[in-house]
């Protein structure tokens, strides 16, 4: 189990939408369900193009962060960040 925040404008308005996932799967369908009121603009959301990597240790709020990103052909774009390996 990890820990999965948003990609928010304030840390505050992120940890606010903190919820607790069990596996990358269930990470990708969280995103996926993010996105859902948006046109998909040729996103292709699986388990091959969001990418989680080792990221920082956050003192604000005790967290090993780790960066939740979607990437595909040279397009980067940050989704969240977790508590810790995925």
């Amino acid at each position: 189990m990890f820990l999965f925040r948003p990609h928010r404008g304030l840390l505050t308005e992120a940890m606010e939408e903190v919820v607790e996932l069990k596996d990358k799967s269930e990470l990708v369908s969280h995103i996926i369900h993010s996105w859902r009121c948006f046109p998909k603009h040729g996103y292709d959301f699986n388990s091959d193009t969001i990418k989680v990597k080792k990221y920082c240790f956050d003192d604000r709020i005790n967290w090993d962060t780790y960066i939740v990103t979607y990437e595909k052909d040279g397009y980067v774009h940050v989704e969240g960040f977790t508590n810790g390996p995925v």
